[in-house]
């Protein structure tokens, strides 16, 4: 239990790190985070819990991710340690960074078409196989 303790004491003093980082009042971010004044206070000051939802609302209106919230450091992704082979292909994930929000979605949406149909033609291949 005490760990758990510590890690809820971090939450706060991240929160209110980044606060003043970012010079916002606890009445802006407790309005954002759609909470009362006096919960978030009580968030801030560690004698309450945050339920995940208002963490992810705090995290939006500081522009930060949840994990620096939680950790008071980003977490490395899991998917940043893929090692893709070919170079013409790490270069395009590369490219796609600069993207707007748009042309990423549509990007992730051809993605996914491309896997599907690798995916169906597999299928394919496996229902045509003599037995």
């Amino acid at each position: 239990m005490e760990g758990v303790e510590l890690l809820l004491g971090n939450i706060g003093n991240n929160i209110r790190v980044l606060r003043k980082k970012k010079n916002i009042s606890q009445i802006d971010l407790a309005e954002k985070a759609d909470i009362s004044i006096s919960q978030y206070r009580r968030i801030e000051n560690s004698t309450a819990n945050a339920s995940i939802s208002t963490l992810i609302k705090i995290a939006a209106y500081l522009d930060v991710g949840i994990d620096l919230l939680v950790y008071g450091e980003e977490v490395k992704k899991q998917n940043e340690f893929i090692q893709l082979q070919e170079q013409d292909l790490i270069e395009k994930m590369k490219e796609l960074e600069g993207l707007n929000s748009t042309d990423k979605k549509l990007a992730h949406q051809l993605l996914d078409l491309v896997i599907a149909k690798k995916k169906l033609d597999e299928l394919v291949d496996k229902i045509h196989q003599p037995k």
